[in-house]
């Protein structure tokens, strides 16, 4: 993901001593001089203007303040010597940078009302303009998403486990393998009373099949339809014909008293996605032969240079007659079907309507 820069903004520290908000620039208290303390963070202004100069940037490029490792005061990243004092600020401790301090608000900011005389104040303003005193913070809307987390992917969505193993239990197999559990089978012995059977071939014929597919994936041969603009895939760096999508613009702690206002950048590469059309084999319907016998066939079908034979498929089904009325159970092939001759006698497992297990002929 791309980190674009901005600008940046002048950020504020509030004197621990008499509890002035003071603007980032300020290496000492604007009300009682003290200097600002190497462990004190900087905060987010509120209402600040986007700077874009020049002079901000060479100030930044400088490097992060450093404080004198005798005096304690706040010195500006080029220094050598004190301000205060005087002394070598080669053993000095720079202020850290690179901490994402929150959001960038420039819109408008609420009043503040003044905690020693009542008077509102513009929520921009540090001090009372009635009496001098020290005002908090604003307080100021959170951004619609988090600051410095700017764009958010499309989530997968999955069926809860829960609610797909139910599907399985409800099928017919999972309904005899519940009932078992639950020792709700019972055991009985059934006559055959009839035997059914259906053979199906699906049939294909040559036709045009229409697909959608990006146009430099479009086999050889295939006859071009519509095609639409669509983004075919997300990079982190700006490359020529793409879309840029940025987040809520955050503010880094630089070290200076100035904030590095960015944004978290990716870029949409749009291509054709298009509809074509190639001749393949299509279904055409169904030949199908049925019987109530042991001896099944397959259907005659007729095929030809445009017209072909498909899948096939078997279909058995055996009837019983038991002491509590009728079972039916569909063998899975030929051979097992054709041992379910009429009027034998099986023992059963049963265990749910229309859902059974023959098992051993009486």
């Amino acid at each position: 993901m791309a980190k674009k820069t901005l600008g940046h903004v002048e950020l504020e520290w509030t004197c621990p001593s008499c509890g002035t908000r003071n603007p980032g620039r300020a290496q000492g208290c604007t009300s009682c001089g003290a200097p600002m303390p190497a462990g004190l963070r900087f905060q987010v202004g509120a209402g600040k203007p986007l700077d874009t100069s020049e002079a901000t940037a060479d100030r930044v490029a400088q490097g992060p303040d450093i404080h004198c490792p005798y005096c304690g005061v706040r010195n500006a990243g080029a220094a050598k010597t004190c301000r205060g004092c005087g002394g070598d600020l080669s053993e000095g401790e720079r202020r850290a940078a690179g901490t994402v301090l929150g959001a960038f608000l420039s819109g408008p900011v609420a009043d503040v009302t003044c905690p020693h005389c009542g008077a509102k104040n513009p929520g921009t303003r540090t001090a009372c303009a009635q009496c001098g005193g020290a005002l908090p913070r604003p307080v100021t809307e959170p951004p619609a998403e988090e600051a410095g987390a700017s764009i958010e992917t499309g989530k997968s969505k999955r069926l809860p486990l829960l609610a797909v193993l139910l599907a399985v239990v409800l099928a017919c197999g999972g309904g005899w393998l519940l009932m078992r559990s639950l020792g709700r089978s019972s055991t009985t012995t059934g006559t055959v009373a009839a035997v059914e059977w259906t053979y199906t071939i699906a049939m294909e014929q040559l036709g045009p099949a229409e697909y959608e597919a990006w146009r430099d994936e479009i086999p050889d041969g295939a006859r071009l339809g519509e095609c639409s603009s669509r983004v075919r895939q997300t990079v982190d760096e700006p490359v020529p014909g793409a879309t840029e999508e940025c987040g809520t613009p955050y503010v880094v702690d630089t070290g200076t008293g100035q904030g590095r206002v960015m944004q978290d950048c990716q870029y949409h590469v749009p291509d054709a996605w298009c509809r074509y059309t190639v001749q393949e084999w299509i279904p055409a319907g169904e030949e199908e032969t049925s019987g109530r016998d042991l001896s099944p066939y397959w259907p005659a079908v007729a095929v030809s240079t445009g017209r072909r034979e498909g899948s096939r498929s078997e279909d058995y089904r055996v009837a019983f007659d038991t002491g509590d009325g009728q079972a039916a159970y569909r063998p899975a092939t030929l051979d097992e079907f054709t041992r379910f001759v009429p009027g034998s006698r099986w023992q059963l497992e049963v265990n749910r309507p229309g859902c059974n297990d023959g098992s051993g002929a009486a």
